[in-house]
């Protein structure tokens, strides 16, 4: 009995002992943690008093919310927590509202297979059947044929089909996201004529008995590209289909009635029915207007339209309906080739960002008025791309201080600031705890942020 009373007592202080020094570890951790500087380009003068503010954390136990502030000699502020029990992923993803058209009269099936109304492309492969049997025929036993045709010699209109995904909520945790989807047939309202231009090639191979073996097509030259813009709001969804060459990538100018943005009811969208309302509600100009981008606004109150006239990038304004226009501003000389990459969008500040590593800074009031703060480039620095998906930004009237996650690393930032439409001052800050290299999409963005004193 007194045996077993000590090896008690010996294992409560072991584990009492234990727990201490696991407190004493994660305490010394805590207390541990810097941030490293390295001044990449420019006067870090240059951010004097710019701070930096995200959360860290390590196995979903240990959370630091850290902040840092760019100085003569910079500083760091961390507020401090551990939980014995792991937490969930507290990120959350927007929305991801797509339309897409896959239209390439592309398949491989059997002539039996084209004749057959249950066959999932039976819309397309129905304008690709007549051209294959007159390819039939003309097919010897043991051959493959192929042949060029005219595919506007066999039907007039583009079969489009679209396919809507929209999630449930507008923000939801990783992994829960619920979406609604259909697909609508919308030839009927997107009567687009098929390019006299646009070839497809069909192959016919037989065996050597003569029977059918396989029908192949593609589309050979003149084909297009549908390229939909899809906002989604409470009421519906707004949408805008603009066309271009899918081998030159130059406009290819939309029928003059469904140039514009047309407006799907959210009725038709809940009730998983194809669409019977669709209606266009703001209609475009397409010899002399080219959409670019179309986005809600931050307060969700307005519209958002890019659109590239005469050589110049505008911004319109329209209302939540989609039917007044607000507000019209030129935003920048139209690059060639040079498409949005992103609107980022803050409270009163905003940033169009160009595949050519350009972006266009701007500033805006409740009333929906916008106006030009600064035109920069992110090219001298880093690709595009790497700054888009984490990016934070903040403008004091002045300077323009932007922040992203490095892509190869798990929580070091880098800090660029801005004035006078050059870049000042580039700074990488790496913190101590950054020891794994960790894929950029287990970042936390939401809890990033930049903030110009």
């Amino acid at each position: 009995m007194k045996k077993s009373f000590l090896v008690t007592i010996l294992l409560l202080l072991l584990s009492v002992g234990g727990i201490c020094a696991s407190f004493y570890i994660v305490d010394a951790k805590q207390n541990a943690l810097t941030i490293k500087e390295t001044v990449l380009f420019g006067d870090k003068a240059a951010a004097e008093g710019i701070q930096v503010a995200y959360r860290m954390n390590e196995q979903k136990q240990l959370f630091w919310d850290a902040e840092y502030t760019v100085g003569e000699r910079s500083t760091v502020h961390t507020k401090y927590r551990f939980t014995q029990v792991r937490q969930p992923d507290d990120r959350r993803v927007f929305p991801n509202v797509r339309i897409s058209d896959p239209i390439g009269f592309k398949l491989s099936a059997s002539v039996a297979d084209l004749k057959t109304p249950s066959l999932k492309n039976f819309e397309r492969s129905s304008y690709v059947s007549k051209p294959a049997e007159e390819v039939e025929t003309r097919t010897m036993p043991g051959e493959t044929r192929e042949e060029t045709f005219f595919i506007r010699d066999y039907c007039e209109f583009y079969p489009i089909t679209m396919q809507v995904y929209i999630p449930i909520d507008d923000r939801q945790k990783i992994g829960e996201t619920e979406v609604v989807a259909f697909d609508w047939k919308c030839s009927d309202y997107f009567k687009i004529p098929i390019s006299p231009m646009h070839k497809i090639k069909v192959a016919v191979t037989k065996d050597e008995m003569g029977k059918t073996l396989e029908v192949t097509s593609e589309s050979d030259s003149g084909d297009i590209n549908f390229m939909p813009q899809v906002v989604r709001t409470t009421s519906g969804l707004f949408c805008t289909l603009t066309l271009n060459d899918a081998h030159t990538g130059e406009n290819v100018p939309m029928p003059q009635e469904l140039s514009g943005i047309h407006f799907i009811p959210m009725e038709d969208i809940q009730d998983n029915h194809e669409p019977k309302s669709a209606r266009m509600v703001y209609p475009l100009n397409p010899q002399t207007t080219r959409v670019v981008r179309l986005e809600k606004s931050f307060t969700q109150e307005q519209l958002l339209l890019l659109t590239e006239e005469n050589d110049q990038i505008m911004l319109s304004v329209l209302s939540a309906d989609g039917k007044q226009l607000l507000h019209k501003m030129e935003v920048c000389k139209a690059a060639r080739k040079a498409e949005v990459l992103a609107i980022k969008q803050y409270d009163k500040l905003s940033m169009i960002c160009f595949s050519d590593g350009t972006f266009v800074l701007l500033t805006n009031d409740t009333s929906g008025v916008y106006a030009v703060a600064m035109r920069g480039s992110f090219k001298e620095f880093k690709p595009i791309a790497e700054i888009l998906d984490t990016m934070a930004l903040d403008y004091d009237g002045r300077r323009l201080a932007v922040v992203c996650y490095q892509c190869e690393r798990r929580y070091g930032t880098y800090l660029l600031v801005y004035e006078k439409n050059a870049l000042r001052y580039a700074g990488q800050y790496n913190p101590t705890i950054d020891s794994i290299p960790t894929p950029w999409n287990e970042q936390n963005t939401d809890s990033l942020s930049v903030r110009c004193k």
